[in-house]
């Protein structure tokens, strides 16, 4: 989910209700993609395509990812292991992104492209129904 709606591509409406963690509910009004790039510390990024993208103009700052988003890329999310309080996430056996846990939300860190910027990015289809969620913030 984005508020920003300059970051969507093949943007059209689509109307939801979601129901938000302090039990109040903000509406989506548009659905599309977001090509992001993701790092794990190098110094090349890994851009990945973010299918099915809810545009909720209310969300505020903060853009949220789920995790079954960035399992339909083709990456596998990874809680346990490395280190505590990070999600490593790999893609064809190799780390392409770290989250840190900062304030109860894991923070990915992610810079989305523009549109009209081509790119190689991996696809993936985003389920609406996932509850396991990440932040992105913009790199």
């Amino acid at each position: 989910m984005s508020s920003r709606r300059e970051l969507f591509q093949n943007f059209r409406p689509h109307s939801a209700t979601i129901s938000i963690a302090n039990g109040g509910k903000i509406n989506a009004t548009g659905i599309g993609e977001i090509f992001i790039t993701v790092w794990d510390g190098k110094v090349d990024g890994t851009p990945i395509r973010l299918r099915d993208l809810l545009y909720v103009p209310g969300l505020g700052p903060n853009n949220l990812v789920s995790v079954r988003c960035i399992q339909q890329t083709g990456a596998m999310v990874l809680f346990a292991g490395f280190q505590e309080n990070q999600v490593h996430i790999t893609m064809n056996c190799e780390e392409i992104a770290v989250a840190k846990l900062q304030r109860n939300s894991y923070i990915l860190s992610a810079k989305a492209r523009p549109p009209g910027l081509t790119t190689t990015a991996n696809t993936g289809q985003h389920s609406r129904t996932s509850g396991s969620l990440m932040e992105w913030q913009e790199r």
